[in-house]
């Protein structure tokens, strides 16, 4: 789930931006390896919700404290490379050991107004299920799988009013229904690592790792995505977001897999756009970022908290093989399609913490 704010009456006024868009891409060297990805490029929508209760949650729940911003990068074995991509390479490789070709078509087929995942392209894509007293498992929010064993979320969707995720669902694209040729695997929750600077009453630092009791088993539907070590993407980039939540405000969670893409725009134009709340009496700050839809104006909504916002980055001599880079995760925004930008948690800003809980053995 995820805040929406009730504001009774605003006024908005958007800013002309005269901006010459360059095709900016980052490409990557031949031997990476890819994930699947859909190889036009297509609009969607949706967006998220979250709802904020106690810190008391009823599953080991820990809390590190390493700083916010990485100080220093932990080297993998290659030259110029952090822990979490020499061990991103090792998940893929334990996949695909010969590299084979893995991309996925995308469904271009549209469930109101979105469109729908194909099966296996975005097999990083991780539903948190709340077991509620009747056995009922209910998916609220979204999750991306970073790890074999980890999965990273919003620290807000650890505790909405009271309850705790206790399951991790992944490679499915309806949470309903049984869709055929998929093998959704189904995982307990160990523990749970919120930010150590994370506050329910606040906006910031809303991160959070959900350690798994057994490892998920690492297949073409379901693998990790590769964390952005860079800290910024640079304004006017194009990002997708996704997860399984309402295509409008106040209308029922899907259940059923959407994405669409966004342009991510600067801090300060996003802190000239919102409004003032006290849960962020700082403003937008670097370790937050900003997207929304200028053309069509879709975002993410109710459901679809804790959910990725990635880049589909185009391979340079395959251009049709897709690298994704997880760069935000859904925080918080103004109802769904309300004309604001929806704000997520800037990875890179906490990618120390991550790699001092998820591979710390290393």
């Amino acid at each position: 789930m995820r805040f929406f704010l009730c504001l009774f009456t605003f006024n908005f006024l958007s800013a002309l931006l005269n901006v010459v868009h360059s095709e900016r891409s980052w490409y990557f060297r031949d031997d990476d390896i890819v994930f699947p990805g859909p190889t036009n490029a297509r609009e969607v929508s949706l967006r998220r919700n979250l709802g904020l209760g106690a810190n008391t949650n009823r599953i080991d729940h820990e809390e590190e404290r390493p700083a916010a911003a990485p100080a220093k990068s932990r080297q993998g074995s290659a030259p110029n490379s952090r822990l979490c991509e020499r061990k991103y390479g090792e998940y893929i490789r334990r996949i695909f050991p010969d590299e084979s070709d893995t991309a996925k078509d995308a469904n271009d087929a549209e469930f109101n107004g979105r469109s729908l995942a194909a099966p296996g392209e975005y097999p990083h894509m991780t539903a948190l299920g709340f077991v509620s007293d009747n056995g009922q498992v209910d998916y609220k929010c979204g999750g991306s799988l970073i790890s074999d064993r980890f999965v990273v979320t919003a620290a807000h969707c650890t505790n909405i009013v009271g309850e705790v995720p206790t399951k991790v669902r992944i490679g499915d694209l309806n949470l309903l229904e049984e869709e055929p040729h998929l093998e959704p695997q189904i995982h307990n929750i160990k523990k749970i690592h919120n930010h150590p600077d994370y506050k329910s009453t606040s906006y910031y630092n809303d991160i959070a790792l959900l350690e798994l009791e057994t490892e998920i088993d690492l297949t073409e539907f379901a693998r990790p995505i590769r964390l952005w070590t860079r800290p910024s993407t640079g304004p006017f980039t194009i990002a997708y977001a996704m997860g399984y939540g309402s295509t409008d405000f106040a209308k029922q969670r899907t259940n059923r897999l959407t994405d669409l893409n966004m342009t991510i725009i600067s801090n300060e134009v996003c802190n000239r756009e919102l409004p003032q709340i006290p849960e962020t009496d700082r403003g937008i700050i670097d370790s937050q970022l900003c997207a929304r839809d200028y053309a069509l104006n879709r975002d993410t909504c109710q459901g679809d908290s804790g959910g990725p916002l990635q880049l589909n980055i185009r391979g340079r001599r395959r251009r049709n093989r897709l690298h994704y880079q997880l760069v935000g995760i859904t925080s918080y925004g103004l109802y769904c399609r309300s004309g604001y930008p929806s704000i997520f948690t800037r990875v890179y800003s906490f990618l120390d913490w991550i790699e001092s809980i998820v591979w710390k053995d290393e």
